[in-house]
């Protein structure tokens, strides 16, 4: 007949108070790596208007014609950028306040990309709120 064997469980070791993420984010922070580039925004800002201004001026000097199909590929890549800098904006990544950040994601969201910004950020925070 076998004996019972009970079996004891060890004590885990001891947690440090803090997260094992801190020493990782201070480092970044002392980095500089989540400062605001705001000079690399108006560029990037710059550049777009330049380029959308250009492919608008583009498909009115062609007309009607097929040529124009080939301003697409610069239209999708400025649609990305702008979607981009819209993104930033709603993470209020690009502004020092809340309300540059707004008009920022408004003009590029709801003007330039037919996408309503308010109803972006509020998907963003329902996920981003919602952890399993």
């Amino acid at each position: 007949m076998p004996e019972n064997v009970t079996a004891v469980a060890e004590r885990p070791p001891r947690v440090p108070a803090g997260s094992e993420f801190t020493p990782l984010l201070r480092t970044v922070k002392g980095q500089g790596l989540l400062d605001r580039r705001q000079g690399w925004y108006a560029l990037a800002i710059a550049v777009n208007a330049l380029a959308l201004t250009g492919v608008v001026a583009g498909v009115v000097l062609i007309g009607h014609s097929w040529w124009v199909l080939l301003l697409a590929p610069l239209l999708a890549v400025m649609s990305a950028r702008t979607a981009f800098i819209g993104h930033d904006a709603g993470h209020s990544q690009i502004a020092a306040s809340r309300s540059m950040n707004r008009l920022i994601g408004l003009v590029h969201g709801n003007l330039l990309l037919g996408m309503s910004y308010g109803w972006w950020n509020d998907q963003r925070i329902v996920r981003c709120s919602f952890i399993p």
